[in-house]
């Protein structure tokens, strides 16, 4: 039947059979009749495929398939994929994570970093004859951070009945959430099932008192927990400010932020030339008050880098035109990091100076603070003696609460007298039962301070209640060891 055929003519090395009419003769070499697509596959146009001259039999022609998956598409930072390649007639792969590495890999193994995003991945085919194939997924790998907890708040301070709104500022893959304001009130929230008013919670304070804010979260890879003690203050005698004047200030931390009720952020702080630093604030009403009391905190936000940066010692400066200055208080900061108080005799007071005497590095050309807030009763309660001296006149009994509160080992009570008068100051635990007479006897007209030490009590709420002629009061005290 003129059959011309020969070995290792095509490009494969496969027999060559030159005409459809060796389909039978065929099986004297295999055994069995084969269709010539048995033989090549199916028949397709091939790019070196001259119908004319051949009869399709010219080698085989083979279609390439790019194909792949991943053992996972999702995930915290860090995570790592192992991606099969499932493509067809494929000789070599190139791999495009999406994050810039690639790969020649048949089978990759690849770990993605901890930025939060999406990632395209594609794989490119090869082989010794076609084109080649690709194949792009987009968005096919889901990176997330792990959940990650911080907070900031506003007001950070104010009277009883101040209501602070609460900002969620969690970050990472969240499921739930939780908040502890506290004053015993807590709320726990599944993540994207809320209202955006439950992300962002407003809590009212209706009881005088240092509140410490814990927010935690919950997410796939884990959770995370934020405490800030003492981050909310109440205080029936806060006295909100507003700044007039200050000396010299880095641009980005001026004194501003010493009364923008934020101690979180990055930029919360003063930072003072530390010559001559000060500031002066008036009342937002702009009345006279009866200043007793300050408030500072060095920084939270700042961490050990502005370390020698940190306020040392300080003076309060009063002045009722804004020309006469006296000093009212002189103090030392002693608590990094942290809230401390100053408590000391009332003085009138339109306006107040804060006076940044010394940075905790003596050689520091900077001195920082983050947050003052001043206390005071309002002026109609001084009056100046015979010598100019202002003096507190006190017009009604009052049993001012603890502070600190909740306290440990002690706390210090207030009360005041509008004339003299036979007192008597008591501790009660919850049993009704008297601990400790603080106070028994005769007390001059005025406001009193006395302080009361539980070092040997045990944990628990306590009550103290004065009695001074007709006039009885009663609060209550928290003692956490």
């Amino acid at each position: 039947n003129n059959i011309n055929c020969s070995i290792g003519g095509s490009q494969y090395g496969n027999l060559v059979v030159e005409s459809q009419a060796t389909v039978m003769d065929r099986a004297n070499w295999w055994g069995t009749p084969i269709a010539p697509q048995d033989v090549y596959g199916p028949a397709v146009a091939c790019p070196w495929y001259d119908s004319a001259a051949h009869d399709n039999l010219n080698g085989p022609c083979l279609v390439r398939t790019a194909a792949f998956t991943a053992d996972t598409t999702w995930g915290v930072g860090h995570l790592c994929v192992h991606f099969t390649n499932m493509s067809d007639n494929a000789d070599s792969s190139y791999w495009q994570f999406g994050d810039g590495e690639t790969s020649s890999e048949t089978n990759p193994d690849h770990c993605y970093g901890t930025v939060q995003k999406y990632y395209t991945v594609k794989l490119t085919v090869f082989g010794d004859y076609g084109e080649p194939d690709s194949l792009e997924k987009v968005d096919y790998i889901a990176v997330s951070k792990p959940a990650s907890a911080n907070l900031d708040a506003s007001p950070l301070a104010g009277v009883p009945g101040t209501e602070v709104q609460f900002v969620n500022n969690c970050g990472g893959n969240i499921q739930k959430f939780y908040w502890d304001f506290g004053d015993g009130e807590k709320a726990g929230f599944r993540h994207g099932t809320m209202p955006d008013e439950k992300v962002h919670p407003t809590h009212v304070y209706a009881d005088a008192g240092a509140y410490s804010i814990t927010l935690a979260t919950a997410g796939l890879a884990g959770g995370d927990t934020i405490t800030i003690p003492n981050l909310i203050y109440i205080d029936e005698n806060y006295q909100p400010l507003k700044l007039e004047s200050g000396s010299d200030t880095h641009p980005d931390y001026d004194w501003a932020h010493a009364i923008d009720h934020d101690v979180l952020s990055t930029n919360c702080k003063v930072q003072a030339m530390n010559t001559d630093a000060q500031a002066v604030f008036a009342f937002t009403d702009d009345a006279k008050k009866v200043v007793s009391k300050i408030r500072l905190m060095t920084n939270t936000a700042m961490g050990t880098t502005f370390a020698n940066h940190l306020l040392k010692d300080f003076a309060l400066e009063v002045s009722v035109d804004g020309t006469n200055w006296e000093t009212a208080f002189e103090g030392t900061i002693t608590q990094r990091y942290d809230w401390q108080v100053f408590e000391f005799d009332g003085a009138m007071a339109k306006f107040v100076k804060l006076v940044l005497k010394s940075a905790r590095g003596a050689a520091s050309p900077w001195v920082s603070i983050s947050e003052f807030q001043v206390f005071g009763t309002p002026s109609e309660s001084i009056a100046l003696n015979k010598d100019g001296v202002t003096d507190v006149i006190v017009t009604e009994y009052a049993l001012a609460q603890n502070y600190p509160n909740p306290f440990n080992p002690s706390t210090t009570i207030s009360f005041s007298l509008p004339q003299d008068s036979n007192v008597k100051l008591s501790v009660f635990n919850i049993r009704g039962q008297e601990v400790t007479a603080l106070v028994a006897g005769n007390m001059s007209a005025g406001t009193h301070q006395v302080e009361f030490d539980a070092r040997n009590l045990n944990s628990g709420t306590y009550f103290y209640r004065i009695e001074a002629g007709s006039y009885q009061a009663i609060r209550r005290m928290i003692l956490v060891k």
